[in-house]
């Protein structure tokens, strides 16, 4: 049996089988085409398997549909001079992937074939091929190139298959060379600023985890533009066509040649492995990919062999586009007379031209290291950047060895010395770094340069999740920040001195360049890192202190119950200063929005920003970390009456976190609330909407197993819980508070969903109405939401349990694969073996979730049993891994 991959089938085999329409007159049998695109697919198969060049692989099988698609062509159009059929596009220039369309052009000279050609496509369609085809006269064709730039690129690379030579030739003649000359400057220009902005675009980067093959930047599209660009220049088609009028050098060439060969060979092993039209490398196929690519070592060993290979091609190839544009801009008449008549002298060695330095007499060798540091110092002067030809003339002399950035106090002030500029501080390092310089003045940070993180939530390789904090710290001075933004710059402003944080950011994730524990190794290897810049004693002990501790204020606030007393205390202990605590925050706040895009949420932002406030008016206040409880509601204003309803609701709930986590003013919220309850028999539900995420407050009669049928009621209406608080008064009365998020597109308002909430709590408490049956319909109508989260199984689920953190409760740590009602599979785990849930906090990154669960056992103590645990801890595993309600996908 020929091979067949999971999933969707290769061309051909997605027949609709007895049932096709095949045309009487068809002589060809469907069973025999069949076989032929199968045998095709299986030999591209097995020469990519024994390690063949891409080009050939991609090749073959272009050449071998070819021979498939011209036999049924022949039948067709036997002897026809009326109708040619022609590759287009990747099929075109040779290059078919296992699971690409078959890009074709149906040419004819009249519409009298149009009959014909109807019944060739609709046996083409029977035959299962997956086509992206057209049909057009000559004039067509140069039309829709006119018409269509982007697309119309497409039958630049052309190549005949079957049917009439001579229509073929006119259409070389009288449709593309035509279309050179009349329109090839507009073609040239088109592309040069789409390559521009796929390199230039805020926001792109060729250092992702799961990149693009064929979009990304400086990926297949990348190169496929430069192509078309020489085509129109030199009329050949791939990497010939560069020679001899091409504006960069053979070696050059090849680099590209070996990087897009690369692509081509991942991007057929994805399309093998995933039996798809897939192309982006996601981690959960990356792992078979590389063992397929005979990368040697272990699942991690091998992806990093990948990854490696990756990021040095796309490096490679960005530098290629970056320096092809810039010169191929100087080729112009009208840029060769600005530049003869605009180019002013900066300093001793530079020129400045269009917004770029260039080199214009090379500095000494004595002085050569602390020149370049300038280089970069006085584009940040000037607002410019670094052109690519004096990038690759700084790379060039570092790979002589012709320079020496290690081991010099004066290039060590040189660059603290930008760390304390007040802005554009991450636009010199990420120069630095692209032209390797950074890694060589401290050669600890070229081993982060396209490293893997295996968290399963980075979005960015470690190297560029750094410059991105840096750049995400420089951007708190923008005047258009946002209002949370202003926060964190007025913190900033704040800071007596910016080299601590700035050095903490550059090497906060230097330790998973080695073995162990990042944060350990991290901080031990920023210490040395100081010393050798000369940093003092109180400086360097600020800089290792907050490596070691980047992650933990972000721990505290998504694990730990800081309204339990002594959270907050020992975290201010911990960090030891308010400068300390302002720079812990602050470099939270950029490492979390640097992980990558919508990591970074308000719910994230409340919890810290409480957090924050807790500790520095723990800070402030010498110590006390709270007046009295009298104080507190004589400077709340309320008058008498009211301060002594909240006291004696205060008395009935018990708890004193309750104390700590609500103020007055909102304490006499939850007693009107408890009066309505008591006085209509009806459940009382309240929203307040902050930036974005709402909080949902709940009156309700407690009883047990009310936690879990909340979440479940917040989940059919399309609400995902983010954290609550549960709060037991001693009259059997429950007053919960829920923050949750949207995750449907209904449009239905915040209002009209409470009045929803009301109801169904009602209708569960009564009987009427069950909370899977709830769910049920919910899913039923919004399965195919995009915002609907489903799991991916790369990430196990775990449970831990710790009875350290609180004094009160058991704390059980659930992380899993995040997916929309996961919380409420989980609480029902927890109802099911009787345990009180007293807090709840969510924390999402990425595809990841943790659910850390403040619980109290049906005695209304820790849940202490071994044997008991074990059973829950099994119990929340299986339910994670297979949900009680799917959405049937």
């Amino acid at each position: 049996m020929p091979y067949s991959p999971p999933g969707r089938v290769p061309i051909a085999r997605s027949l609709p089988g007895k049932n096709s329409i095949i045309m009487p007159e068809t002589p060809a049998s469907i069973e025999k085409v069949k076989a032929a695109a199968a045998a095709c697919f299986d030999s591209a198969l097995r020469k990519h398997r024994e390690g063949e060049d891409s080009f050939r692989v991609v090749g073959s099988y272009a050449a071998g549909m070819d021979q498939v698609l011209s036999d049924l062509f022949e039948q067709e159009f036997a002897g026809s001079q009326e109708v040619a059929l022609i590759a287009v596009g990747g099929y075109g220039r040779r290059e078919l992937c296992p699971y690409s369309d078959l890009d074709l052009l149906i040419l004819r000279e009249s519409s009298s074939s149009d009959s014909d050609i109807q019944r060739f496509v609709t046996l083409l369609w029977d035959c299962g091929f997956d086509l992206g085809h057209s049909v057009r006269t000559l004039q067509e064709c140069y039309e829709y190139m006119v018409d269509n730039p982007i697309t119309g690129a497409t039958l630049l690379e052309n190549s005949l298959i079957a049917g009439s030579r001579r229509l073929y030739k006119r259409f070389e003649s009288e449709v593309v060379e035509r279309y050179r000359k009349k329109e090839g400057g507009k073609f040239v220009a088109s592309k040069i600023e789409q390559i521009r902005l796929s390199l230039d675009t805020e926001g792109r980067t060729i250092y992702i985890l799961e990149p693009h093959l064929k979009d990304g930047v400086g990926a297949l599209r990348d190169i496929q533009r430069i192509l078309w660009v020489e085509n129109i220049r030199n009329g050949s088609v791939g990497f010939d066509g560069f020679s001899p009028k091409s504006v960069v050098s053979p070696d050059r060439v090849t680099s590209l040649r070996e990087a897009y060969a690369f692509y081509l060979g991942v991007r057929c092993e994805l399309h093998f492995h995933t039996g798809g039209r897939l192309e982006v490398l996601e981690d959960d196929s990356i792992r078979e990919v590389a063992k397929n690519l005979f990368y040697p070592g272990d699942g991690r060993e091998a992806v990093e062999g990948l990854m490696a290979d990756y990021f040095r091609h796309a490096r490679n190839t960005y530098q290629f586009l970056k320096y092809y544009i810039e010169v191929f801009e100087g080729l112009s008449f009208s840029q060769g007379l600005k530049r003869k008549f605009f180019i002013r002298p900066v300093g001793s060695y530079l020129k400045l031209y269009n917004g770029r330095l260039y080199l214009r007499v090379e500095p000494v060798e004595e002085s050569l290291a602390e020149e370049i540091i300038g280089f970069f110092v006085e584009a940040h002067r000037l607002d410019c950047f670094l052109s690519q030809e004096l990038r690759e003339w700084i790379r060039g002399r570092i790979r002589e060895g012709r320079v020496d950035f290690t081991g010099s106090m004066i290039i060590y002030r040189m660059l603290l010395s930008i760390l304390r500029e007040e802005s554009g501080v991450a636009k010199i390092l990420r120069g630095m770094r692209r032209t390797d310089v950074l890694g060589r003045i401290i050669p600890e940070f070229s081993r982060l340069e396209g490293l893997v993180n295996f968290g399963g939530h980075h979005h960015y390789t470690v190297d560029e999740h750094t410059l991105r904090t840096l750049e995400k710290l420089d951007s708190l001075r923008d005047e258009d920040a946002g209002m949370e933004e202003r926060e964190f710059r007025e913190i900033l402003e704040s800071l007596r001195d910016l080299v601590p944080l700035r050095m903490a950011l550059l090497l906060h994730d230097i330790g998973k360049a080695f073995e162990g524990d990042h944060e350990v190794s991290g901080s031990e290897a920023a210490g040395l890192i100081c010393e050798r810049f000369g940093l003092n004693e109180e400086t360097i002990d600020t800089i290792e202190f907050l490596v070691y501790r980047h992650l933990r204020m972000f721990k505290v606030s998504e694990r730990q119950d800081y309204s339990e007393e002594g959270v907050v205390e020992s975290f201010a202990r911990l960090v030891g200063s308010q400068e300390r605590l302002k720079m812990l925050y602050l470099m939270t706040y950029v490492d979390i929005s640097s992980v990558g895009p919508g990591v970074w949420t308000g719910w994230k932002g409340a919890q810290l920003s409480d957090l924050y406030r807790r500790t520095l008016d723990y800070m402030q206040g010498g110590g006390a970390l709270e007046q009295n409880f009298d104080e507190v509601l004589v400077a709340s204003g309320l008058d008498p009456e009211a301060r002594e309803r909240v006291k004696s609701h205060c008395e009935s709930i018990g708890t004193p976190s309750y104390l700590r986590e609500v103020v007055p003013e909102k304490m006499l919220v939850h007693i009107d609330m408890v009066t309505g309850l008591r006085e209509t028999g009806s459940a009382q539900v309240r929203p307040d909407s902050f930036l974005d995420f709402h909080e949902i407050t709940i009156c309700w009669w407690d009883r047990p197993g009310l936690f879990s049928d909340i979440t479940g009621v917040l989940y059919s209406e399309g609400l995902n819980v983010l954290g609550a608080r549960a709060f037991s008064r001693s009259d059997a009365v429950a007053v919960d508070l829920f923050h949750v998020e949207v995750v449907d597109q209904t449009g239905v308002p915040m209002e009209s969903r409470v009045e929803n909430i009301r109801a169904k709590l009602e209708a569960v408490a009564s009987g009427e109405e069950s909370v899977d049956a709830l769910i049920g319909r919910w899913l039923k109508t919004n399965r195919y939401s995009p915002l609907l989260k489903r799991s991916r199984p790369l990430y196990g689920p775990s449970v831990k349990y710790d009875n350290t953190i609180s004094d009160v409760c058991t704390v059980i740590e659930v992380n899993a694969g995040d997916r929309t009602g996961l919380l409420h599979d989980e609480a029902s785990v927890l109802s099911q073996f009787g345990l009180d849930v007293r807090a709840a906090k969510i924390s999402t990154i990425a595809s990841r979730a943790r659910g850390v669960f403040y619980v109290l056992d049906v005695d209304g103590k820790k849940v202490e049993d071994k044997e008991r645990m074990a059973r829950i801890e099994k119990e929340l595993i299986a339910r994670v891994k297979k949900p009680s309600l799917t959405d049937g996908k």
